[in-house]
C-alpha cells in the first residue's frame, strides 16, 4: 500500500470509530449527526471456497481493499453474507459493508 492509502487508511479507521451505524433520514445516510456520502464499489460474487463462502481468500481479499480506499471507496457492496473475517478486515479499513442476502428467486 502506498503512504497516500496508509493515510487515508489511518484517517477513515479513526473516523468509522467514531462514527456507529447508519440510519436513513429521507433520501439520505447519516452516523449519528453527521450526514455520511456513499462512495462504493462491488465485490463479487465469486465461485464458493471449500468452507462454503463465496470470496476469495484473506489475502487477496485484504489487498483488494487496499486499492479500493486507495481509490476513496468508503462502502463495499457485497452480494452474499460475508464470512467474519472479511468483516473485521473491512472495519480496519474503515470501510462499511453493505451485504446481499440472497433467497430462493436469486438463487440458481
Amino acid at each position: 500500500m502506498s503512504r497516500r492509502g496508509e493515510l487515508i487508511l489511518q484517517r477513515r479507521t479513526l473516523s468509522a470509530a467514531s462514527s456507529g451505524r447508519l440510519e436513513a433520514r429521507g433520501k439520505f445516510f447519516f452516523a449519528g449527526p453527521e450526514k455520511v456520502i456513499l462512495k462504493g464499489v462491488t465485490y463479487g460474487p465469486f465461485a464458493p471456497d471449500r468452507d462454503g463462502y463465496s470470496f476469495p481468500d484473506r489475502a487477496v481479499v485484504a489487498s483488494d481493499l487496499d486499492h479500493m480506499v486507495e481509490l476513496g471507496a468508503n462502502t463495499v457492496r457485497i452480494f452474499t453474507a460475508p464470512p467474519p473475517w472479511l468483516l473485521d478486515l473491512a472495519a480496519r479499513r474503515g470501510l462499511r459493508v453493505l451485504a446481499g442476502i440472497p433467497w430462493s428467486q436469486h438463487v440458481c
